[in-house]
């Protein structure tokens, strides 16, 4: 197996990869100090995306919901947590 697809398939990336996870988390204010929540996501990066995305929705205010449902949510994947996700991964 090459390493791409442990990342992409595997049940436990993290095994090989220690560093292959996201970290999100919502601080308090505008200075990255005081947290009100933060997630550590394991699994591979399809899960990890999809996780991502629940965690971030998850967390902003109803008008940004609203926004949200006007959008692409393919355009959204791609250009956010896709691109970091795999500028991680690489």
């Amino acid at each position: 197996m090459t390493n791409a697809a442990i990342l992409l398939f595997g049940n436990d990336p993290q095994k090989f990869f220690l560093q292959a996870r996201v970290r999100c988390a919502r601080f308090k204010g505008t200075v990255a100090v005081d947290f009100l929540d933060m997630k550590l996501i394991d699994g591979n990066i399809i899960d990890q995306i999809d996780m991502a995305e629940k965690f971030i929705l998850s967390h902003i205010k109803k008008a940004a919901r609203d926004l949200k449902k006007l959008m692409d949510k393919a355009m959204i994947k791609e250009e956010g947590i896709y691109k970091n996700v795999v500028y991680v991964a690489a």
